[in-house]
C-alpha cells in the first residue's frame, strides 16, 4: 500500500511477479467513493492520463446534542506501557501500514481527548502519521469513525508522544480500534517502534 501527498500524488512500488489477475487495488479518500479495480482496469485507467478521479460522496455529519450533564475525564489504556508488547515500522514497505490497538468504551458519547503512546525507538529524521479510529466488529476493525484526517509529525526519538484530539470532537459509543498510519517518512531510514 501507499498514501498520497497533500496534492493527491502517489507512487506505488510493487513486484509484478507478486500480482495476479485476481488481485484488487483499492483507492480511497474521505469524502469520495472508494475505487476498487483489477490490475488490467488500472492499466486501462492510466492509458491516456496519470490522473484518477474519485466521485464525491456526501458525508453525513453526526448529530449535535446539547446537555448540562457533567462528565469526568478518565484514562483508558495503560499509564505504564508494556515494553514486551510493541508495534514497529522497519522498512520501505511500512508506508501505509497501521499500528493499532483496541480500547473498551464503557459509556455512550465518550469523547476522545488525546492519544498517547510510548516511543521506544525512532531512528528516522521524522515521520508523518495519520490517526485512525474504527468501530470494533467481531474481533476486527470495522468502519472508520473519523470524518476528517488527523495528521501529525513525530520528531522525537523516544518517550511519550501525545496527539491532541480535542479539536476534532471524536465521540464514540462502543469499543473502538485506534491506529496510527505511516503517511510519510522524512529521511532514508525507517526504524520506529512503540509500546
Amino acid at each position: 500500500g501507499t498514501v498520497t501527498d497533500e496534492d493527491g500524488n502517489f507512487k506505488l512500488v510493487y513486484d509484478e511477479d507478486d500480482i495476479t489477475l485476481k488481485d484488487r487495488l483499492q483507492i480511497s479518500s474521505l469524502g469520495y467513493q472508494t475505487l476498487n479495480v483489477s490490475p488490467r482496469q488500472l492499466i486501462r485507467l492510466l492509458t491516456n492520463t496519470t490522473k484518477i478521479f474519485l466521485p464525491p460522496q456526501p458525508m453525513e455529519l453526526d448529530e449535535v446534542f446539547l446537555t448540562n450533564e457533567k462528565r469526568k475525564e478518565i484514562r483508558i489504556g495503560h499509564a505504564n506501557p508494556d515494553t514486551d508488547i510493541l508495534g514497529y515500522w522497519k522498512d520501505k514497505y511500512a508506508l501505509g501500514g497501521e499500528i493499532a490497538t483496541k480500547f473498551k468504551i464503557k459509556h455512550k458519547r465518550t469523547q476522545l481527548l488525546d492519544l498517547k503512546f510510548n516511543i521506544l525507538e525512532n531512528n528516522t529524521d521524522s515521520l508523518k502519521i495519520r490517526v485512525n479510529v474504527y468501530d470494533y466488529k467481531r474481533g476486527y476493525p470495522g468502519d472508520k469513525i473519523l470524518k476528517q484526517n488527523i495528521l501529525t509529525t513525530i520528531k522525537q526519538t523516544n518517550g511519550t508522544f501525545n496527539v491532541d484530539l480535542r479539536p476534532y470532537h471524536v465521540k464514540v459509543d462502543d469499543d473502538i480500534v485506534v491506529s496510527i498510519e505511516l503517511v510519510k517518512v522524512y529521511g532514508d531510514t525507517i526504524e520506529f517502534a512503540i509500546s
